[in-house]
């Protein structure tokens, strides 16, 4: 099994909102590598300045990582041991727990996905993920820390702050590039869903 650490970073406000992206960064780790690991990144940006007002962010985002990581699961594409069926876990900071939940309940019956060629969307309900996603305090996981580190400096990287730049921080997401989960992504080098 595979548990997916989420944390957000920005807001998914439209209208008079302090970020112009909403960005979600999830760690990956294998069970049977929970102790010593170190394995896959999937990261989504949100670039909010071309979203109309009524666009959900939060289900934007939080639908495209959950389709990514069931996506990679389904395709064995995570690196190191793996079982025969494996299926995976959502374990994230405190967020809209409801929405969450209802959004991941949902998209395990209904989960539509725009065709790449046009055309009508194809349905591709999630089956790999179990149970309803584990909500914790990051004060508990250093996973979601870490995830929550990682969403800060993904924002960071689209839009720095003055202590940022300042500091010269910009470029520190790109010390992950050894262990992003590039195939979530195939357009973008670091393997980051930008929406």
């Amino acid at each position: 099994m595979y548990f997916l650490y989420a944390d957000e970073s920005g807001d998914v406000g439209t209208k008079n909102s302090p970020t112009k992206y909403f960005c979600l960064s999830g760690f990956v780790v294998h069970e049977l590598r929970w102790h010593e690991t170190l394995e896959a990144i999937i990261n989504v940006v949100v670039d909010k300045q071309n979203k109309a007002q009524e666009i959900d962010v939060f289900e934007m985002a939080w639908t495209t990582l959950i389709q990514r990581f069931h996506n990679t699961l389904s395709y064995k594409n995570f690196p190191g041991p793996q079982n025969a069926d494996d299926r995976g876990m959502l374990v994230v900071d405190r967020t809209d727990e409801v929405k969450l939940r209802n959004m991941t309940r949902r998209m395990r019956r209904y989960n539509p996905i725009p065709s790449a060629y046009g055309g009508a969307s194809l349905a591709k309900p999630i089956t790999t993920i179990v149970e309803d996603a584990v909500h914790r305090d990051s004060l508990h996981s250093y996973f979601i820390q870490l995830a929550d580190v990682n969403a800060y400096f993904l924002l960071q990287k689209y839009d720095p702050c003055k202590y940022v730049k300042n500091k010269g921080g910009t470029n520190y997401f790109s010390r992950l590039n050894s262990a992003l989960c590039t195939v979530a992504c195939k357009s973008h080098s670091q393997g980051i869903v930008v929406r």
